[in-house]
């Protein structure tokens, strides 16, 4: 399967402004017409810098999510797997609207704040809206500093989340919240990092929308062999991601109750073709029965 050509056109048009779009091209049947292929703008935004002593940029337009770490490998050359965890769908998305973002003490603070028209979900989802269907803004942030000392090149410790309208619905009463934290670990050739999420979404309202709630949390470490046999580099990876939400209407109950443990490998040939494989095992818990529905996967990956 040819999965999806990625385009980022980026120019600087001046010291102070960038500019920054990207279209995915996604060569098969979408599930929006059930015709034809999808030509999707994923990202479309400026960044100004207004100040020369501090690292702070204003950003406007439709960028990459604000809460937890994962959205910053949402794309495929630089996720260390094939597939993203199973709380991907809550952080990686590409929300509307303006943020601020600082870097300070060497760059280890960092701050980023921000106010758009839905969720951080990523689209498809029913609580994604990019055009926003209410008049309340969701509200977004995320801290985080970096301990590095000695031996350890990076101790990132985060704290995030977001509040406002349940996006989807017209009304700003139904409240929409996530809120978490998440770490990133980095000693010699070891990389560890992960997060984990809240979920509470309240429903209700005129159009009687659904009731969503959940938690989840992953981990996933991975070892470098930078330069073994002639490649750019080698790496051994594994995850766990865990979810449980429940989704509540007038008509049905919905529950997730699943852990999903992922080893797999990274083969970098070169710094611009990237082969991966993997294998996801998926195992449902409580009321819910097993189902026979693990996963091997690969993808050949080329940048440039």
């Amino acid at each position: 399967i040819m999965n999806e050509l990625y385009v980022n056109l980026v120019s600087d048009v001046s010291d102070k402004v960038r500019v920054q779009g990207s279209v995915a091209l996604r060569p098969r049947q979408n599930s929006f017409s059930g015709m034809g292929d999808l030509a999707y703008l994923d990202l479309a935004f400026v960044d100004f810098k207004p100040f020369d002593q501090y690292d702070i940029t204003m950003t406007a337009g439709k960028f990459i999510g604000i809460v937890g770490i994962e959205y910053r490998w949402r794309n495929s050359p630089d996720r260390w797997a094939v597939t993203p965890s199973l709380l991907g769908r809550y952080t990686d998305g590409t929300p509307v609207g303006v943020k601020v973002r600082g870097k300070h003490f060497d760059k280890r603070f960092i701050y980023n704040v921000g106010l758009t028209n839905g969720s951080n979900f990523i689209d498809g989802t029913r609580l994604s809206d990019k055009i926003d269907s209410n008049s309340m803004k969701t509200a977004s942030a995320r801290l985080s500093y970096d301990f590095k000392f000695g031996p350890v090149d990076m101790l990132e410790v985060g704290a995030s989340g977001e509040y406002g309208a349940q996006s989807g619905q017209p009304s700003n009463d139904p409240k929409q919240s996530t809120r978490g934290g998440d770490l990133q670990l980095q000693i010699f050739n070891l990389q560890l990092r992960g997060q984990f999420l809240w979920l509470e979404v309240l429903g209700g309202g005129p159009n009687d929308s659904k009731r969503y709630t959940g938690h989840g949390w992953y981990v996933e470490a991975m070892y470098s062999l930078p330069g073994l046999l002639g490649l750019n580099n080698l790496g051994i990876y594994t995850r766990y991601s865990d979810r449980k939400v429940n989704e509540i209407d007038s008509k049905y109950i919905f529950v997730v109750d699943v852990m999903q443990i992922t080893p797999g490998v990274r083969i970098d040939i070169t710094e611009s073709v990237i082969l991966k494989a993997e294998y996801s095992l998926n195992l449902e818990r409580g009321v819910i029965s097993q189902i026979n529905n693990d996963v091997f996967t690969s993808s050949l990956v080329v940048k440039f």
